[in-house]
């Protein structure tokens, strides 16, 4: 067993399309930084202009002010309920309405990234490629007749899977604390204690995914139909396919059935720092 581990993570840091999404990982992650610091940067302009605006407006005339706090204060009401109501959203984003040009912290900028599902794009491509290379070169027939147990090779994969999510969220957490110091000149990594609950939960759902994903490949020998499907699930497909069943059951059987908040890229959005106890189990579940 301990030889067959050794082997796919020889296997695995071997492969030059270990190096080749590392690089691209390294990239992206420099330019989703660069992106949300003008995102920011760009909020922070415009809240500062509404806010001298209000003020203008208040050393004129303080009533034209209350209409237009009124104002302001009827088009937040709409724009809630209308961010109510829009709860899919397809392709990766990420909000950064929360955070500030002049106190940003490396770890709420990873933890932002494990959310919004771009690091698990990455791994998942890599992960499809890694176990459809031994279906393709015969390592699996040539192998697995030399074991006592061919299902050690499955835990072995599983395994050097976990180990492989654990560097390669490593390796994405140094290149985000350079990136930050490039974008902002300066380096904050933030409480430990207050982050580390959510980033383990958060790479334990990545990897959970990863496994998924690796079995359904195992198991249909397609490289394009598992990719495609992995990818659809990242980019938010499946909420509205679960809107799809939902609608059916309530058709057929009248019962409302809500199946999103089940899926594993739904709870990875649902991360956020200071989850209450409550909140962590529910994600588990």
């Amino acid at each position: 067993m301990w030889n067959s581990i050794r082997m796919e993570l020889y296997k695995i840091f071997r492969m030059r399309s270990f190096w080749v999404i590392s690089i691209i990982m390294i990239g992206l992650v420099f330019m989703t930084t660069e992106f949300n610091c003008d995102d920011m940067k760009a909020a922070r302009q415009e809240q500062s202009a509404s806010e001298g605006n209000i003020s203008g407006q208040q050393n004129k005339d303080g009533l034209q002010v209350s209409k237009a706090k009124k104002k302001d204060q009827a088009n937040l009401e709409i724009g809630s309920a209308n961010d109510n109501n829009a709860t899919i959203f397809f392709g990766i984003s990420e909000d950064t309405s929360e955070m500030d040009a002049e106190s940003v912290e490396v770890l709420d900028m990873f933890l932002l990234h494990l959310k919004s599902g771009i690091l698990t794009m990455m791994a998942l491509i890599f992960a499809i490629m890694f176990v459809m290379l031994d279906i393709k070169n015969g390592y699996i027939k040539n192998i697995g007749g030399q074991m006592e147990h061919r299902r050690h090779l499955v835990y072995a994969k599983w395994i050097a899977m976990a180990i492989y999510t654990v560097v390669f969220d490593l390796i994405s957490l140094a290149v985000q604390s350079i990136a930050v110091y490039k974008t902002f000149h300066y380096i904050k990594w933030g409480d430990v204690t207050k982050y580390l609950p959510e980033i383990l939960l958060g790479m334990a759902l990545q990897y959970v995914f990863l496994i998924l994903c690796m079995t359904i490949a195992m198991l249909i020998r397609s490289m394009a139909f598992s990719m495609t499907l992995g990818m659809c699930l990242i980019m938010g497909v499946a909420p509205v396919a679960c809107m799809g069943i939902s609608a059916v059951i309530k058709k057929l059987f009248d019962r409302s059935v809500d199946l999103q908040p089940y899926l594993l890229t739904s709870k990875m959005k649902t991360l956020q720092i200071d989850m209450t106890a409550t909140e962590i189990r529910n994600v588990c579940l």
